[in-house]
């Protein structure tokens, strides 16, 4: 068989995320089968879609054996991705087939004992500035599989302008050596934790606190901000792709619930990304629930950071401050 790049692997028109898409689960369990072994940096992500999969087509068998094999690998999952919150295929749900729920738990208890026992990583970036006014702070959040140190540079500049930059990386790992917002209670609890060892570090204005993200980290900035996780006066959502904006149901209840609470949005997207389709979902959304707002698209651009981004976040800090 001839070996395929990432690309093609996971996003090519016979892809596996296209098989998903249409519904193939027993040829997109096959892939993983027959052709995951070539991508080792993603053998956490693919086990968790064999998982999935394999309940699908009604091999319970396979899925107990693989959840089991990943507690003797101390390989543990959060119980989120193996219900509708982890948008698994299908829409299956691990808790509701007996023989499964209990390694769930397991999965669980062993996941949340590792997030408890890990160092926070927290960076950050003091304002270049002599005023002797409070800086405002930009919480910025990085991508799904990424890390702070492969994100944080196109954020740095926003520091000249006097602004405190300050930079989380998620706790939860997902690919080799590079981590992702997965489970929504332990961000939550990461995120506040974070948020409150600022406050004890660093000196910002408290009243004007912006949170930003790229990616998934944009779906959960958006999250936060509309459920005033945080204290913060509103979200900057860059290519934002999650469990909110990609399920309209979610997305509806959020701005539900934000109703009143005075956020500003600045939504950023290239026009050839392929979660084009749910930040248009968002801005509408913005629209609908008279949320004040701005948006910027980038022709050409993929699931990437223009050239320009610094000049594009300080425009939405302006907006929102």
């Amino acid at each position: 068989m001839t070996s395929r790049t990432v690309e093609d692997f996971f996003h090519g028109e016979d892809g596996l995320l296209q098989r998903i898409k249409a519904q193939q689960y027993a040829r997109a369990l096959d892939m993983i089968i027959t052709e995951g072994h070539q991508f080792p940096k993603f053998s956490r992500g693919l086990t968790h879609r064999r998982i999935c999969l394999a309940v699908v087509v009604k091999d319970v068998n396979q899925a107990q054996q693989l959840l089991e094999e990943a507690l003797a690998g101390n390989n543990f999952y959060p119980a989120s991705v193996f219900g509708p919150e982890g948008q698994t295929p299908g829409g299956v749900s691990l808790w509701d087939v007996p023989e499964l729920a209990p390694l769930v738990v397991r999965h669980q208890e062993r996941y949340q004992a590792a997030m408890d026992a890990t160092p926070p990583v927290l960076v950050k970036e003091a304002p270049d500035s002599t005023s002797d006014k409070l800086p405002p702070l930009l919480l910025a959040l990085h991508g799904n599989n990424s890390t702070v140190a492969e994100e944080i540079d196109f954020y740095r500049p926003i520091t000249k302008a006097g602004v405190l930059l300050a930079m989380p990386q998620s706790a939860e790992p997902w690919i080799a050596n590079a981590y992702g917002w997965i489970d929504w209670t332990q961000t939550v609890r990461q995120l506040q934790r974070d948020f409150d060892l600022l406050r004890q570090q660093a000196q910002f204005d408290p009243d004007r606190v912006v949170i930003a993200g790229f990616s998934l980290g944009g779906d959960v900035a958006l999250r936060m901000a509309m459920n005033q996780v945080l204290p913060v006066r509103g979200f900057i959502a860059f290519a934002p792709g999650g469990p909110c904006v990609s399920q309209p149901e979610k997305l509806q209840a959020l701005f539900e619930a934000g109703k009143g609470k005075g956020m500003r949005g600045y939504v950023m997207m290239g026009e050839a990304d392929p979660s084009y389709e749910w930040t248009q979902r968002l801005i509408q959304a913005l629209k609908d629930f008279s949320v004040p707002h701005k948006v910027e698209f980038y022709p050409g651009l993929g699931h990437a950071y223009p050239p320009n981004f610094a000049d594009s976040l300080l425009r939405a800090l302006d907006f929102i401050l």
